[in-house]
């Protein structure tokens, strides 16, 4: 260890010894804490982030003990505490230090010391220097020195100031002893910043000036113990309300998102209570929370032999305040969640406990709702149906003010038990309902919402659009999910397959300002603006969305991924232009089964075939050095959302003639043709030389609807999931262009043919953990710009519908992926739709820069279009792509993107 320390001051097995040894410090801590330490005041006024200087007056060496452990445990921070060298000697001692936060610094280097803190504070963290210099005895305060408060102005940094009292006694100076029976105590000042305005036309030296005077004047106050019990009191309220709240983040995330880690947190908050002298009914209340959490993130049998612990904590408060709603809650979801058998014999007690919580919630300040859901559900189960029926339709129906994801989540689960009850009262079939697992629940983190634009003449009014969204509506009640995804970038998504409701469809009229009406005013850059770069989220109460901008007559149809494909999007654009222009589109659609109900039973020969797909899979989405890396042009700040550079072009007729003749030809699909570009594209950018045999593997699209048999109009008008996988192509560098393009054709045929889409959903649910994954590959979703591979595209679909019905004419369509989060670094997306390609480009930066992405997406539609040339057809691989790259650059040529239409946004 030694060793290690003065060769690597980062070394693994260093950092691994301080995080260890932090921890059991922590736990020795709490002890001392909970001995010597007679409350504390004032938490609210610590910075949960950024640079922060404390300065605390010094009466002993356990000062910095105590303010290290209360940051931990009160805002989960660690703080840093520079610390003489002299204090340092022994390597051993030195090394615990170091793991708990101390700075080794020489006082007298002045600059190498003032450095060292300077960088600590750039760096955002909480540093704690003591003004006075040397300890004192309690009974008065040593002059301030200067050093923290010209820190403090210099980088404009706040300064906070903490009282220290009686510590001094409970560690005497000169002595190692702790006394016995006492006991200190802590006042956190407010923050004093040097960018207040009270500072402002001082010189940085006046300022420096005042905040030490301010600083020093406070604590010497509040060394003085004044009305310390009642600080206590509402220091206790506040402890309360900080769990509470920490308690409700967590379930605005979801349950089923919520980790050991999250509870480990909020757990160590709530143990400051025991430090502080009095307690509160509430603050029990968030104990039994805390212990119910627990519950959830434990394994199954080791929750059950720690259930009578709760039981006894939750009887016990019960027994205090009967009518407590969040403890008669928990009691009857208790009952609610144990085994049927033992259910049916407490249906009553739960009914009643459910009662209690509905009728008193607003007593105690909870909203009605909260509750409405479980008296349902206990009414439901004890045959009161109507009475459910009508308790849910008057707490859900008439809401419309959603503020957080938590309300339209507990909107959107009353209003799925009113559908089954509804449903089971008239004997009508069942649907599916369940969240995504596994792949499905991947793949939706990469990719989670597929959008169709078209150009359409001949619509005169919003009213127009909004009528035909609402008919659009109504005709699929199979479009049905509930999508939640919380923020933070390691969350996960929730789906459900839900029935609709008439609030999940929205309408929108983008206008632009009079201001931007110019010639200069590109619609691409209008739609990238507005809706591309928007990060779809789903969650706030619609399944698909229309939205119409007139100055330009297109139309932006949008749905998520795993319930609607492309193809059906494209069947929805045409029953959408079909009703603007006035004709009838038919009934309702009657409910269709779910893929996962319909697909095959996986054996054993398809599990093997399964595992060996998620491996290339895998190599795809992440080892894709061997397929040409395009390397991230930089990385997200933290906070900082994916931005989107987007490209549409068309083709002309001829060109898409001559592509599809061609591609009948020689017997490729225009998909694989298309892939053959990309790969040729990845090959030219990145730098790679193709010199030997080597096998590319490109993320493509399956659609599930191929494997259904049925009559049913519903399984070519609505999408079900979508499957992916690896088409793989073996590549020699003696190989033409269509050469490639035939060998990404048969590696997407077998992966069809193996029907690998269901088994992904089926066997990966088994066995796919994403989080481990993600640390596996070392994926970072923050930095990289996302866990997926650097390509992802689509087949061609072709718009098999007339595109003039009556006065509506749809003149262009294109389609893209919209990513979120976490998502695959360029969509390349291929349509036809009256005999001309529809090109769509997508890159998630930090992938590719504005100006690389437009020449990527340039080059391969040149290739698209120079494949039908003898050139192609004759030359090898290897020769090809820097030719045809050079014939490229040097005609500045981008076959399809017109100067007009083309649109950049960075």
């Amino acid at each position: 260890m030694l060793y290690i320390s003065k060769q690597k001051n980062n070394h693994f097995i260093r950092k691994l010894f301080q995080d260890s040894f932090f921890r059991v410090f922590m736990s020795c801590l709490d002890k001392k804490l909970e001995t010597h330490l007679d409350g504390f005041v004032g938490s609210n006024n610590i910075p949960k982030d950024g640079a922060v200087i404390i300065t605390p007056n010094h009466q002993s060496y356990f000062d910095g003990f105590v303010i290290t452990g209360l940051l931990w445990k009160l805002i989960d921070r660690k703080v840093k505490i520079p610390t003489n060298i002299k204090a340092l000697r022994n390597p051993v001692f030195r090394e615990c230090q170091i793991a708990g936060g101390a700075v080794p610094i020489d006082p007298s280097d002045t600059d190498k010391t003032y450095s060292i803190i300077s960088d600590l504070l750039h760096s955002g963290n909480a540093v704690v220097m003591y003004p006075e210099g040397t300890r004192s005895d309690g009974t008065f305060l040593h002059p301030f020195k200067y050093g923290a408060f010209n820190l403090a102005v210099e980088h404009n940094i706040p300064i906070l100031p903490v009282a220290i009292n009686n510590f001094s006694n409970v560690l005497p100076k000169g002595s190692l002893q702790f006394n016995k029976g006492e006991k200190g105590y802590i006042v956190f000042g407010e923050l004093i910043s040097p960018s207040d305005k009270k500072f402002q036309g001082l010189t940085d030296k006046q300022i420096a000036h005042q905040i030490k005077n301010q600083a020093y004047d406070w604590i010497l106050e509040h060394t003085i113990e004044k009305n310390k019990h009642a600080s206590i009191e509402e220091e206790v309220t506040h402890l309360s309300n900080r769990v509470d709240l920490e308690l409700e983040l967590l379930l605005d995330q979801n349950v089923d998102l919520i980790s050991k880690d999250d509870v480990a947190r909020v757990k160590k908050l709530a143990s400051t209570k025991w430090l502080l002298p009095k307690s509160c009914f509430e603050m029990n209340v968030q104990d039994i929370r805390i212990e119910g959490f627990k519950l959830n993130t434990m394994p199954k049998p080791l929750a059950i032999v720690r259930m009578k612990h709760y039981i006894n904590m939750l009887n016990s408060a019960l027994g205090e305040d009967k009518n407590h709603p969040y403890l008669n809650y928990c009691k009857g979801l208790l009952i609610q969640k144990s085994p049927q058998f033992y259910r049916k014999k407490l249906l009553n007690a739960e009914l009643n406990s459910f009662k209690r919580a509905y009728h008193y919630g607003s007593q105690y300040g909870y909203p009605t709702e909260r509750f409405a859901y479980g008296l349902a559900k206990a009414l439901h189960a004890n045959g009161q149906n109507d009475k459910a029926l009508s308790l849910l339709h008057h707490c859900f129906c008439n809401q419309k003010h959603l503020n957080t994801i938590r309300q339209l989540r507990r909107k959107e689960r009353g209003l799925s038990l009113m559908n089954k009850i509804e449903r089971e009262s008239i004997n009508s079939p069942k649907f599916l309902s369940r969240p995504l697992q596994g792949f499905e629940a991947f793949m939706a983190q990469s990719r989670i919402s597929d959008i169709v634009i078209g150009q359409i003449e001949g619509i005169e009014s919003f009213e127009q659009v909004r009528e035909a969204a609402i008919a659009l509506h109504r005709r699929h009640p199979q479009l049905r999910a509930k999508v939640v995804w919380p923020k933070g970038h390691d969350s996960r998504p929730e789906f459900q397959f839900l029935p609709v409701n008439s609030n999940k469809v929205h309408v929108s009229q983008r206008l632009v300002s009079n201001e931007e009406q110019d010639h200069t005013t590109l619609f691409w850059e209008t739609v990238a603006n507005e809706e591309v770069n928007h990060i779809f989220d789903l969650s706030d109460g619609y399944m698909f969305r229309v939205t119409w901008l007139p100055e330009s007559g297109h139309i932006i149809l949008n749905a998520q991924h795993s319930v609607v494909d492309g193809l059906s999007l494209m069947n929805l654009l045409n029953e959408f232009i079909t009703h603007c222009a006035g004709n009838y589109i038919g009934e309702s659609l009657p409910p269709t089964p779910s893929a996962l109900e319909l697909s095959p039973k996986v054996g054993l020969i398809e599990r093997c075939i399964g595992a060996l797909h998620r491996n290339a899979f895998l190599r795809a989405r992440s080892k894709y050095e061997s397929w040409a890396e395009i390397k991230p042009q930089g990385q997200l700040k933290p906070g900082e959302l994916l931005k989107t550079n987007c490209f549409f072009a068309e083709s002309s007729r001829n060109t898409f003639k001559n592509v599809i003749r061609e591609c009948k030809k020689q017997g490729v699909t225009v998909g694989s043709l298309y892939a053959a570009a990309i790969q040729c594209a990845l090959l030219h950018f990145s730098g790679s030389k193709l010199e030997n045999k080597q096998q590319f593997s490109l993320p493509m699209d399956f659609s599930l609807r191929r494997y259904f048999n049925s009559n049913d109009a519903s399984v070519e008008a609505v999408g079900y999931l979508s499957g992916s996988g690896a088409s793989q192509a073996q590549a020699f560098p003696t190989m033409t262009f269509w050469e490639l393009a035939k060998e990404f054709g048969e590696g997407a045929k077998e992966e069809v043919e193996m029907r690998s889409p269901l088994i992904f959903h089926k066997v990966f649910d088994r066995f796919w953990n994403a989080e481990k994954t993600y640390k596996k590959y070392e994926l970072d979703c923050i930095n990289s710009g996302g866990a997926g591979a650097t390509v992802t595209m689509s087949n061609v679909g072709r718009y098999k519908h007339k595109t003039q019905v009556g006065s509506i004419r749809l003149k262009s369509f294109h389609g893209m992926s919209a990513s979120q989060r976490a998502g695959a670094m360029l969509y390349c997306w291929l349509r036809s739709v009256d005999d001309k390609f529809c090109y769509s480009f997508t890159s998630i930066s930090p992938a590719l820069d504005k100006d690389s992405s437009a020449e990527f997406f340039g080059y391969v539609v040149f290739l698209l279009n120079y494949s039908t040339s003898e050139y192609a057809k004759q030359k090898a691989i290897k020769e090809y792509i820097p030719v045809s790259a050079k014939i490229y650059k040097e005609n500045e040529f981008i076959s399809e993107i017109e100067e007009r239409n083309s649109g950049v946004v960075a």
